[in-house]
């Protein structure tokens, strides 16, 4: 058996803020899966899974029209549990 997550995260939330900066999580991305694989042999089951947060961050100065900069990043966690 297999279950696949693809959920898109749209907007911008706060990941922290520090005095007058604040850095920006935007337009996101959770990808992940699971997979169980049994056998009447066996009294194991296995397991597999990975997940992955695509992500664009943005730091904005004491002005919140400044912004300081932008980067993209992939978080990969290659087990869930």
């Amino acid at each position: 058996m297999r279950a696949d997550v693809n959920v898109p995260l749209p907007g911008r939330e706060t990941l922290f803020i520090i005095g007058p900066f604040t850095l920006f999580l935007k337009s996101r991305r959770l990808t992940a899966f699971v997979r169980a694989e049994a056998s009447k042999d066996q009294k194991e089951v296995a397991l597999s899974d990975r997940t992955l947060l695509l992500t664009n961050s943005e730091a904005m100065g004491p002005v919140r029209s400044w912004s300081l900069c932008r980067m993209s990043h992939q978080l990969l966690h290659p087990r869930l549990a």
